[in-house]
């Protein structure tokens, strides 16, 4: 199946999930950075991880998940927006690590083409991003909820939801037995919690599928911001790129891709600036 961002209504209203199928997401981001071993791993979680962070933000606005940890030593940026598109980079390409858990900081940022819009730091301590995520969501977005993300060894599935718990109309809080019934989420094994989203019902609850979103690996780089990018650094510096270096080669930090300039390419960009005294 297609990666996606599902989002419904469970147990009568008592609870919003939202669910994310990242495999081939995932898998492209390994293979573009060549990622290795945990190293891998470690970032099909944080891609979940980011997606599930995108069902935040609406219209133009974007979301930003940023982890810096000591160990595993690595540093990880992703970025996602409203419409399902991921870029994002983790380095290094090998991470030598047993084990899950996670220690350092994890960053979430909210912010349009203007401004930023929201920030939250908390503190990822000798625990799985899954939990990280958890307690981010509860401490700085009082978000009642349960994370949970699922990566195969070999990236062959990577899921993962929020199961986000809602007051109950005209009460003060979570009904009590769908409370108890959202505890034995964790019993269940990644292929049947994957068959219990595509029948539609999870723990005896039927859905109400309030919206599916396509999600794919998408970087927001071109040509043309490129260009726009070498013109930023002013006209005396691009001349000697094309004098001394007869060209300029860029490399995207997300995606990877190429962007060659040679000499012809820059005249044109020197020709849209003003000289410099």
């Amino acid at each position: 199946m297609a990666d996606r961002r599902l989002t419904a209504f469970v147990g009568e209203g008592t609870a919003r999930l939202l669910w994310v199928e990242a495999t081939d997401t995932a898998a492209e981001l390994v293979a573009r950075h060549a990622l290795e071993g945990r190293a891998a791993t470690l970032s099909a979680e944080l891609v979940v991880a980011s997606l599930l962070l995108g069902a935040y933000v609406k219209g133009e606005e974007r979301m930003q998940l940023q982890l810096q940890a000591s160990a595993p030593d690595v540093s990880f940026f992703g970025e996602v927006d409203a419409h399902g598109s991921f870029r994002g980079r983790l380095q290094p390409a090998h991470v030598e690590a047993d084990g899950a858990a996670v220690r350092g900081m994890m960053l979430a940022i909210k912010s349009d083409a203007q401004r930023e819009m929201y920030r939250g730091v908390s503190e990822v301590d000798d625990e799985t991003i899954a939990h990280a995520l958890e307690r981010h969501l509860r401490s700085s977005d009082q978000v009642d909820a349960r994370v949970r993300i699922d990566v195969a060894p070999d990236l062959s599935r990577v899921q993962g939801l929020v199961l986000d718990r809602l007051p109950v109309l005209g009460g003060t809080g979570v009904d009590a037995d769908s409370a108890a019934r959202f505890e034995d989420l964790d019993a269940l094994d990644p292929d049947a919690l994957a068959r219990a989203v595509q029948d539609e019902a999870l723990l005896g609850d039927d859905f109400f599928v309030l919206d599916t979103l396509p999600v794919r690996f998408r970087c927001r780089c071109d040509r043309g911001r490129v260009g726009t990018m070498l013109q930023s650094l002013g006209y005396t510096e691009l001349r000697a790129m094309r004098d001394e270096d007869a060209g300029a080669e860029v490399t995207c930090h997300f995606c990877g891709q190429v962007y060659a300039f040679d000499g012809r390419d820059l005249d044109g960009l020197l020709a849209g600036m003003p000289a410099e005294a």
